[in-house]
């Protein structure tokens, strides 16, 4: 195991595994909702990565002189929420555990409902563009 690769309870996987996990994209998919806006739908899916995503934001700087506690090792982001309008996405959610992903989905969903009331569509996917939850 390289650290690569992980399976849904954040352990490290081999890549015969990781490739049957990232061919079985309905079985990723932990939550998916698609919500009318008019003309247009916005389609808001949560799904189990394989990869762990970056632990730091880009352009992120070490301190000089880090507190110790806050070296400690966290579980990897294997959970991500993606929100599409038309041919336009963002990815707005970044998770550890698939209940913070379930939770956080639910969350954006929301947030997409009441940005729809004022805004068109595309609008609503900047605005959350700018306001990512992670």
């Amino acid at each position: 195991m390289n650290g690569l690769w992980y399976g849904p309870d954040g352990r490290a996987i081999a890549a015969q595994d990781a490739e049957r996990l990232l061919s079985d994209w309905p079985g990723r998919v932990i939550a998916e909702d698609v919500i009318p806006a008019g003309p247009l739908v916005v389609l808001v899916v949560t799904s189990f990565t394989v990869i762990a995503a970056a632990q730091r934001p880009p352009g992120h700087q070490e301190a000089r002189f880090q507190d110790p506690r806050l070296l400690q090792e966290q579980p990897p982001i294997l959970w991500e929420t993606m929100v599409t309008v038309e041919h336009s996405g963002a990815l707005i959610g970044r998770y550890r555990s698939r209940g913070e992903a379930e939770t956080g989905h639910a969350q954006i969903v929301a947030h997409v409902y009441r940005l729809l009331e004022t805004m068109h569509p595309g609008q609503a996917l900047a605005a959350l563009q700018q306001a990512r939850m992670w």
